[in-house]
This record gives structure tokens, C-alpha cells and sequence, in this order.
């Protein structure tokens, strides 16, 4: 018996480390000012314009912080505005979001995330992998409402009904920003 006290006195610090981190973290997460890292966010992503003459606007209803290295967004919607006084902006939207980075990848200088999102009734989820030379794409949809999500808006004509299925897509690293806002794919681009 007087062994067993022995080893729970020694253990006793070692336990109070333990509860006070996990105690100390859980406060910080439920304390952590997720309005003003959305609001940075959002300023810091509008404030990138790439097209003269055109704008962009982020909009994110709530942000919150996910295990490892990942974000859950509701609401949120991306505004494109083809002229300075454009009163009707193509709007591409969804309900949420949730992007995981690997950390993993990260530590070896790739880029790799994991992505899901719901709009409306439908659901997309799929990966974006950069790794060297090249970019990887994937992403399966199911039951995506092309009208809520606003896919023809931002395209620039209208588009109805629900996509279902899969894509793949590889580019060279080069070609993983858009051009201007218009994607191209010279010779040596393959698609999956």
C-alpha cells in the first residue's frame, strides 16, 4: 500500500502538468478571438486584387478553428464585381467550408489540403496537392445546386440543375493561379 502512495505522490506533479494544459488549452480554445481572425481574413483577402478595373469580395459569416491545422467558414460567399460601378456581381457561395492542412506536407515544403463544403442540399469534398512541378485537384460533388453555389454567375452565364460526380485535374505548379481570372491550358497540361 505504502508503494502505491509512493508512486502517486511522484506522480501527482506530473498529473497536475497534465490538467493544467489540457485545462489551459481548452479555455484558450473557447476564448480564442475567432471574429477578429475572420475579420483579418476577409481584409486580407480583399485587399489582394489581381484584375485592374475588376474587385473581389470575401464574405465570411462565422469562423471557427478546427483540430490540427484547420478552419470551418459558414456562409461564406465570394462577390466579383466586373466594373467599379457593377450593382450586380456574380456571387459564388457556400453554406460551409472546412479545409484541413496536412501538416505533414508542410514540413517537407508541399502544399496539401483537404477541403468539404455544403451548398444547399449538396455536398463537395475533395484534396489540392502541390508537390514540386506540379498541382493536383480532386474534387467529388454530389447533388450540388449549380444555382445556389452561383458556378454560372462566375462563369458568366447562367447555369441550373445538380452536379454529381468526380474531377481530377493536373497542372503544372505554374498554372495553379488564374491568368488574369481566365484559366489556360497550353500544351503540356493533362487532365485525369
Amino acid at each position: 500500500m505504502n508503494s502505491l502512495k509512493a508512486r502517486l505522490k511522484d506522480a501527482l506533479p506530473y498529473l497536475g502538468y497534465v490538467g493544467f494544459f489540457v485545462t489551459a488549452f481548452f479555455f484558450a480554445y473557447l476564448t480564442f478571438p475567432y471574429d477578429r481572425l475572420r475579420d483579418y481574413v476577409v481584409a486580407q483577402a480583399n485587399s489582394q486584387q489581381q484584375e485592374p478595373g475588376k474587385r473581389r469580395e470575401l464574405r465570411i459569416g462565422e469562423m471557427s478553428l478546427r483540430p490540427l491545422l484547420g478552419v470551418k467558414l459558414e456562409d461564406v460567399e465570394v462577390r466579383r464585381f466586373d466594373n467599379a460601378g457593377d450593382s450586380d456581381p456574380s456571387v459564388m457561395r457556400a453554406d460551409m467550408l472546412k479545409v484541413s492542412a496536412s501538416a505533414w506536407s508542410l514540413l517537407f515544403g508541399n502544399v496539401s489540403y483537404d477541403f468539404e463544403g455544403e451548398v444547399g442540399e449538396g455536398s463537395f469534398e475533395g484534396s489540392y496537392e502541390q508537390d514540386g512541378d506540379e498541382v493536383h485537384i480532386s474534387v467529388e460533388f454530389d447533388e450540388v445546386d449549380l444555382a445556389t453555389a452561383g458556378i454560372g454567375s462566375a462563369l458568366g452565364f447562367p447555369l441550373e440543375g445538380k452536379l454529381s460526380g468526380e474531377a481530377e485535374l493536373t497542372l503544372p505548379a505554374f498554372l495553379s493561379d488564374l491568368n488574369n481570372g481566365q484559366p489556360h491550358a497550353p500544351q503540356g497540361c493533362r487532365t485525369q
